[in-house]
């Protein structure tokens, strides 16, 4: 019985929707915090980098879910292949 079915939509979904947004919130926050410290206006200041955050919000899933979706189906597919190439099945629980 292989287990790769399984694991596929996990490690999947972890990426797309979790580990890259977050790398991506992060480094806009941080970059969005460094333009902002030059402004005189403090709300500006204060808002602009959380702001700036939460507007690219929507944008993730356009920029993620496609790309991560295709790059774990290769390297899923490259462990079959492995598997398959040393007669053992990809993810078996023997």
């Amino acid at each position: 019985m292989s287990l790769l079915p399984v694991f596929t939509p996990g490690v999947t979904h972890t990426r797309k929707s979790r580990a890259l947004p977050a790398f991506t919130i992060h480094t806009a926050v941080k970059q969005a915090k460094k333009a902002f410290d030059k402004s005189s206006n403090p709300r500006l200041r204060a808002w602009g980098p959380t702001v700036t955050g939460l507007a690219i919000v929507p944008a993730l899933p356009y920029i993620f879910d496609h790309p991560v979706e295709a790059a774990t189906d290769r390297a899923f597919e490259w462990v079959e292949h492995q598997f398959a190439k040393s007669g053992k099945e990809a993810g078996s629980v023997n």
